[in-house]
């Protein structure tokens, strides 16, 4: 549940953004400079979390007017040995004493839907976390840090599969398909790529995280957009929104069939105004930004279309409802991944 601090939108003093070198973060300094928010993001270089001196760095820095948002990880991935879990842990641990000394006035946390269980009920906020991964483990072990202190308010977001132009993450999902398809000319899809993810655009998340800083909240939430599609009808977004001959190969299942899907009430009840970027057009801005950065083969490029892609209409509560063209309602299948969460938020 998010409590706002404010009763109406306003700037914060100054937003220090921590990872904003990262995919989510230099997102979010983009719309911080479009809305006239002041903000800095040290580079690791200079403020490095994980070092002995990270917390009296951090501290130095931070003005108790300050807003923080918390984006910063080390060798960030689904794939954490011990070694970057335990650095990981060690930049909360640091973050949280920078805080205690020299205070701030609210932090926004960006943490995974990655610590829920796989099931084929919508994951609300109430559900318990059941990590799987070490990299889930991390994210539950800062939560916990933070929720220690004592003074600003906290909002923690736990964010689903985020894509958008620009992500260097080669997850399996939106980004790796497109990159292959127009590199390639095909996509691999493991198994009969039934399991379904809520795919949510980078450009999504980070309207959130400002509205969260605008209003002050606290509490959690799932940043999610309520609607799942299964990876099966994700390739034929991509084919459609690619034009050309693609082809999708087929390779053995590296897990079991799962699925995740989300019950967004929460979410639309702390933040009512805001949107979705349809996954349809999600692709096709993926598309259009691959085509200006790689040498695509000549029947694709400059066939990216729109005509043939099929809407999707979603209930909010994790299941697409379905498609608006009859004919395609195959798009709108139900399920979740058969590879590692991936750190998609960074």
């Amino acid at each position: 549940m998010i409590i706002h601090g404010h009763p109406e939108p306003q700037n914060p003093t100054r937003v220090v953004v921590l990872g904003g070198s990262g995919f989510v973060g230099r997102n979010l300094l983009r719309r911080l400079a479009t809305v006239g928010s002041d903000s800095v993001a040290p580079l690791s270089r200079e403020l490095d979390l994980s070092a002995p001196e990270g917390a009296h760095l951090l501290a130095t820095l931070l003005k108790p007017t300050d807003a923080v948002v918390m984006l910063a990880a080390s060798n960030s991935g689904a794939r954490l040995d011990p070694d970057s879990f335990v650095a990981n842990a060690a930049m909360g641990a640091a973050f949280c004493k920078a805080v205690r000394t020299a205070g701030c006035s609210h932090i926004v946390y960006l943490s995974t839907d990655a610590v829920y269980p796989f099931k084929a009920e919508p994951i609300h906020e109430d559900v318990e976390p059941v990590p799987t991964s070490l990299y889930a483990l991390m994210h539950l072990a800062r939560e916990a840090m933070l929720r220690r202190l004592q003074g600003p308010p906290i909002a923690i977001l736990r964010v689903a599969q985020v894509y958008g132009a620009g992500d260097p993450h080669g997850a399996y999902g939106p980004g790796r398909m497109v990159r292959s398809a127009l590199r390639e000319g095909r996509i691999v899809l493991y198994g009969a790529g039934q399991e379904t993810r809520d795919h949510i655009h980078v450009d999504d998340v980070t309207s959130v995280i400002l509205d969260a800083l605008r209003m002050r909240s606290q509490g959690l939430v799932n940043v999610a957009t309520g609607c799942s599609t299964s990876f099966a009808a994700l390739a034929d977004l991509v084919v459609r929104a690619c034009g050309g001959s693609i082809t999708i190969e087929h390779e053995p299942p590296l897990m079991p069939v799962l699925h995740r899907s989300f019950d967004t009430t929460a979410l639309e009840t702390a933040f009512p105004s805001r949107s979705n970027t349809a996954l349809r057009d999600g692709i096709r801005l993926l598309v259009s930004e691959e085509l200006r950065t790689v040498s695509a083969p000549g029947s694709l490029r400059g066939q990216a279309r729109r005509a043939d892609i099929p809407d999707q209409e979603c209930n909010g509560s994790g299941e697409t409802v379905r498609s608006r063209d009859p004919e395609k309602q195959r798009v709108a299948a139900h399920s979740s991944p058969s590879l590692p969460e991936p750190d998609s938020s960074r």
